[in-house]
């Protein structure tokens, strides 16, 4: 989208829409992919070196008791058009986060915060979906990157780790107030100093 409008929205049970005119107050949303219409969607995220390859993870691993599993991460190469699910993620229920980073090779490298029948906490790709490693066995919620790269790690009971290189995460902070529940994070992208948590 060379005009920078178009924005793409995921639901829980509410499967993947797009807005191709967000500027316009009166524009309208409209289904992307009517075969995952009820899809639990998590988390969606694109290639920053193939721009028109989307990722999208599923399942809604809150505990809440309307809560919908996943059927792992689902994949687009023709911008959110079409979607096939990734075969070795079937065993990811719970895609809690997602975030694709420039490594520098020829696609971006996928890091999943994930818990499910495959394991938890951080799997990463480096072949655009194809195989996957669990980096990060620590149970992991929320992924940001800062503007330097460095990825940020939301815990599920008040922890936050960081990675320079998507493998060593190092702890950067555990709260005092005990098992607090899972962490938010946002990176300030004028200073990669400044992280928020919540």
């Amino acid at each position: 989208d060379t005009e920078s409008n178009r924005v793409f929205a995921g639901g829980i049970s509410g499967g993947i829409w797009k807005n191709d005119n967000i500027a316009n107050e009166e524009s309208s949303w409209s289904i992307v992919y009517p075969e995952m219409s009820n899809f639990a969607i998590s988390a969606l995220e694109y290639d920053p070196i193939q721009n028109t390859t989307f990722y999208a993870g599923t399942g809604e691993g809150w505990g809440n008791l309307g809560a919908v599993n996943g059927a792992g991460i689902w994949k687009s190469t023709d911008a959110g058009a079409n979607w096939e699910n990734l075969a070795a993620t079937i065993g990811f229920e719970f895609v809690y986060d997602m975030v694709v980073r420039d490594e520098g090779g020829a696609v971006g490298v996928i890091y999943a915060a994930v818990e499910g029948r495959g394991g938890s906490g951080i799997f990463s790709s480096r072949d655009g979906g194809e195989n996957w490693a669990n980096v990060f066995s620590n149970q992991s919620r929320d992924l940001e990157l800062s503007s330097n790269n460095t990825i940020w790690v939301g815990g599920h009971r008040g922890q936050v780790y960081s990675s320079t290189d998507g493998i060593n995460f190092n702890t950067s902070y555990t709260s005092s107030l005990g098992a607090l529940g899972r962490v938010e994070l946002a990176t300030a992208p004028s200073n990669t100093d400044v992280i928020y948590g919540l």
